[in-house]
């Protein structure tokens, strides 16, 4: 199943602003690392 590409770029906006939010209080490329793993592990 696919997605409409609207909805993707809308869902990567929202794990956009997830990670943004834990990067502020951890270490940026380990946590950069960890949502990119987290958002792929979830689909």
């Amino acid at each position: 199943m696919y997605k409409r590409s609207s909805e993707n770029i809308y869902d990567s906006y929202q794990v956009f602003l997830l990670c943004a939010r834990k990067i502020r209080k951890i270490d940026k490329l380990s946590e950069i690392d960890y949502c990119q793993w987290e958002h792929t592990r979830s689909f």
